[in-house]
């Protein structure tokens, strides 16, 4: 017995599925005035990079828009090169080498062969609304990839892709809403960026004691050491004189993925403190292995090797103990000696400007940039002589990662609902 799909009332089933039966399905070509191909000037003539025209590829969009202008090229290039200008308010497809990418031209602005540029028939199809369609439904172009050493999508492929045109009036409405969600994010990702901000300067302020907070001004003068001006009442240690340095576990590849947790080279960069919850790794273990390289609380761990010397010595901080919890070959484990640093002030002191400067400064780099308990071992850190006042500056420090932590997930919250919306809107199943 043949099952019938139900079909609710005002709805139609076509080829890209349930739609409004006031909406039609049309092919691309139809509801589009002109495709137009992109190119690449000559770049052994150099006069040609030398105008005031905006060039870009595919590399240049970034978050669906066009993030940056790197190159700028002349009238002539533009004539004797097969790259062209597409005009402002037209869409842009990255049509191979990141099929999927996507933006609206912000002003005029020239092409790569990565593009096809898309002028909508504006009298069929809103830009915003083919914009937010095919972003929604970057799958379908991936899909449509061919070709061997460089995919993309042909002519005939794109003039043959099916599109739901709704009502002029309701495209325009839907793509109102949805750019009020953009630019919504927009603004929440503004302040986020700021608030990063107000944090890096705070950090370079309190870590340094530029900044003393309120009842630690014992001393109000600084004094001259090896690594700049720091506070009378402060010392430099270096970091060999308070802590232990190890190489982390190294083991054959059919021994991960079961038995004992173990600490990772992305749990280390990612996390400034870590948590039982933040380690998802497992190796099978001997019982002496285990001993070996367990980690405790209080102890810290660095990256040890990056394809770049920035992220090499990233610190992060045990903050709670993990039952026989190990440490990775791509980790140093520095075991603290004595009390001299608070737990908390270890996830910002470690990651501050000046201690990162002198760790990238001392890798050794051949294919890879490598860092070495040696090296660490003579990494100076200014350190408040009082573990109270440590405290304080790692509690305002953490107040602000929490103030960014809420934003971040009120962000991903919004992003959701985006999806949601889109999910909604550009099926017909919400109407306008």
């Amino acid at each position: 017995m043949e099952l019938k799909t139900i079909i609710k009332k005002g709805y139609k089933q076509t080829e890209i599925g349930v739609i409004p039966e006031d909406w039609e399905v049309k092919k691309l070509e139809l509801v589009i005035n002109k495709f137009i191909n992109g190119g690449t000037p000559s770049t052994q003539n150099e006069n040609y990079w030398t105008g005031n025209i905006p060039w870009i590829t595919g590399a240049d969009i970034l978050n669906q828009k066009v993030s940056i202008v790197r190159r700028y090229i002349t009238k002539n290039a533009v004539k004797n090169s097969s790259t062209n200008i597409i005009k402002k308010d037209n869409l842009l497809l990255v049509t191979r080498t990141g099929v999927g990418k996507l933006a609206i031209t912000p002003f005029d602005i020239s092409i790569s062969q990565d593009f096809t540029g898309i002028y909508p028939n504006k009298n069929y199809l809103s830009t915003n609304f083919a914009f937010y369609y095919f972003d929604f439904n970057k799958l379908i172009l991936q899909n449509q990839n061919q070709g061997t050493s460089i995919k993309g999508i042909t002519r005939e492929t794109l003039k043959n892709l099916l599109i739901p045109i709704p009502p002029l009036s309701e495209q325009k409405a839907i793509a109102e809403v949805l750019g009020d969600m953009d630019a919504l994010l927009a603004a929440l990702g503004q302040k986020i960026a700021k608030k990063r901000l107000i944090k890096k300067g705070a950090m370079q302020e309190l870590l340094t004691g530029k900044r003393r907070l309120k009842g630690f001004e014992k001393q109000k003068g600084m004094k001259q050491t090896e690594i700049g001006l720091i506070p009378e009442d402060w010392e430099v240690i270096d970091l060999g004189d308070k802590f232990s340095i190890k190489n982390g576990l190294n083991k054959e590849k059919k021994f991960f993925g079961y038995g004992t947790p173990i600490i990772n080279y992305m749990d280390v960069f990612t996390n400034v403190g870590l948590y039982k919850k933040d380690i998802e790794g497992k190796v099978f273990l001997t019982h002496q292995e285990k001993e070996n390289y367990k980690v405790k609380a209080g102890d810290l761990l660095f990256t040890r090797t990056s394809e770049i010397p920035e992220e090499i010595g990233m610190a992060s901080v045990v903050l709670e103990t993990i039952p026989d919890v190990v440490f990775s070959g791509f980790v140093l484990r520095a075991r603290p000696k004595d009390n001299t640093f608070d737990n908390e002030f270890k996830k910002y002191c470690f990651r501050s400007n000046q201690v990162r400067k002198q760790i990238i400064s001392t890798c050794s780099y051949t294919t890879r940039a490598l860092t070495n308990g040696k090296s660490l071992s003579a990494i100076k850190i200014p350190v408040p002589s009082l573990i109270k006042e440590q405290t304080h500056i790692a509690t305002i420090l953490s107040d602000m990662d929490a103030e960014i932590t809420g934003l971040e997930a009120q962000l991903k919250k919004y992003q959701q609902l985006k999806q949601a919306l889109m999910q909604d809107l550009l099926t017909g199943r919400v109407r306008l």
